[in-house]
């Protein structure tokens, strides 16, 4: 990983040095004043595949600010752009009123926008980057999403105050990166000789994963947890096979519920969310109506869905461990 990392050229992150104006000039005749602006964004899990070592910076020459610096967070969790650019007076007596940017007139609100779009535009193309160069597939790096407070403006680039009602729409859900070594070839080996046999459920929650649209991405993952429940419960006791395939369903969360504990005497911990998480799907199929839940919302359910799926995963080979031990292995010793 540390070639990896040369090869992107890395710097340590700085307290960058006075950026340069930027790109956009105000119409001649109107006074324009040199500010400060910082665009923090939040990225959905940690940038774990990346082992970050930093926080690291970059600078991005934008077509419409200049020159931008965006720095990855030392943790993973957030990336931020952050640049100097010149705003009219008006633009500037708007800011320092501490107005909602909602609130703002027209040409303000349009004016600090296309300043905000670039910064958002500066985050993502890094993100890209790393996700095209160190080939990690599973950054999404059109899923980022707005941090509270994570827009701010400056004068002095020291002294910062908050754009009240700013926000960057977007949103990033990322997974760990493991390295295949001794330990995962033996691990694997011994789930091939115990005959494991990996479950359809989890190709489906993966392309759930890397949908571009929530509403897909809700659905997938749904359809995911309904199968792998029908999965568990056949490999458990396969009598049920054809009960499950044939005939309609129970509820998702009667399924992860009543029926999960009558084979194998544990209810799922993740049965309400996945009740609630069915609800909203079934809505999203039989409505037209935009789905407008915000991004993170969408990550949560997914993280949901995916540790439901691996605590059936553990239900079943504790069960499947259980049964080869026989009925006597917990009272074998004192």
């Amino acid at each position: 990983m540390s070639a990896d990392r040369k090869s992107m050229n890395l710097k340590k992150a700085v307290p960058p040095d006075t950026i340069p104006s930027s790109a956009t000039a105000a119409p001649e005749n109107v006074s324009t004043f040199s500010i400060w602006i910082v665009n923090e964004i939040g990225i959905g899990g940690t940038l774990r595949t990346l082992q970050v070592d930093g926080p690291f910076s970059f600078r991005v020459n934008d077509a419409v600010i200049g020159p931008v610096d965006v720095t990855v967070a030392a943790d993973g969790t957030r990336v931020s752009s952050r640049a100097t650019v010149s705003v009219s007076e008006t633009l500037l007596r708007e800011l320092e009123s501490d107005i909602l940017l909602h609130e703002m007139q027209q040409g303000m609100s349009d004016e600090f926008g296309r300043v905000t779009r670039s910064l958002s535009h500066c985050c993502r193309r890094v993100v890209r980057l790393l996700e095209q160069e160190m080939r990690v597939e599973d950054l999404r790096s059109d899923s980022l999403f707005h941090i509270p407070n994570g827009l701010r403006w400056s004068r002095d680039g020291e002294n910062w105050r908050i754009v009240r009602g700013g926000h960057c729409v977007g949103g990033l859900r990322t997974r760990p990166l493991f390295k295949l070594d001794a330990q995962w070839q033996r691990k694997i080996q011994a789930l091939l000789d115990s005959g494991e046999v990996p479950l359809l459920a989890v190709r489906q929650l993966y392309e759930a994963i890397r949908s571009g649209s929530a509403r897909i991405s809700w659905v997938e993952a749904t359809i995911a947890a309904e199968l792998a429940i029908k999965e568990i419960l056949v490999k458990m006791e396969p009598s049920l096979e054809t009960l499950l395939t044939h005939v309609p369903s129970p509820p998702l969360q009667k399924l992860y519920g009543e029926v999960l504990e009558s084979v194998c005497g544990r209810r799922s911990s993740f049965r309400s969310d996945l009740g609630k998480g069915a609800t909203q799907r079934n809505v999203l199929v039989h409505g037209a109506e935009e789905f407008d839940a915000h991004p993170q919302k969408v990550v949560d359910y997914l993280q949901v869905v995916e540790n439901a799926i691996y605590e059936l995963i553990d239900m079943e080979r504790q069960c499947r461990q259980a049964l080869s031990n026989g009925p006597n292995q917990n009272t074998s010793t004192t």
